[in-house]
């Protein structure tokens, strides 16, 4: 009996590593959990090129309605010169609820999550004079200057149409 018992905890066991691992290798690898240092680290390593870095959330409801506008944005100008990139602020512990998102968003532009529990410096690594809304889209031409002023609020994907290209005629 005791050994049916190890028996059956070792296949209970077993049974949830695989289901973990599968888990692991069914997120995107577009998502990264950093620190805010990293965060603006990433963030300046596509210098160059057009910016839109947008802060959202899952559990904000605009964010949810936009974020599909945001992806269809960088499927139609990956190539172009342009990078949309996405800045969580779900807790550290809500990282399930973003990979879910992301996935079910079929979202391939990068992702971004914080690990530190504190998240006014992570958002502060994108934005110093950040107010605490979201969404809000900031848009940078090649150079790394702001197009226009933060956008608040769900945005339509012809807004960031338009901006992207005025940051790509700008020289």
């Amino acid at each position: 009996m005791r050994n049916a018992r190890a028996i059956v905890r070792a296949i209970v066991v077993a049974v949830g590593l695989l289901a973990g691992l599968a888990a692991a290798q069914d997120a995107p690898a577009n998502i990264k959990t950093v620190t805010p240092d990293e965060l603006r680290t990433a963030l300046a390593a596509h210098e160059g090129k057009v910016r839109v870095i947008n802060v959202w959330a899952t559990w904000c409801g605009p964010c949810r309605v936009e974020f599909p506008h945001l992806v269809k944005l960088y499927n139609t100008y990956k190539d172009k010169g342009v990078v949309v990139i996405a800045v969580s602020i779900d807790r550290p512990s809500d990282l399930d609820a973003v990979r879910a998102f992301v996935t079910e968003m079929k979202a391939e532009m990068p992702v971004f999550t914080s690990r530190a529990p504190e998240l006014r410096d992570y958002v502060q690594a994108v934005d110093p004079e950040f107010a605490g809304g979201v969404p809000v889209t900031y848009i940078l031409d090649r150079k790394g200057e702001r197009v226009v002023r933060p956008l608040l609020s769900k945005q339509k994907y012809e807004t960031f149409v338009r901006f992207v290209e005025q940051a790509l005629a700008a020289e």
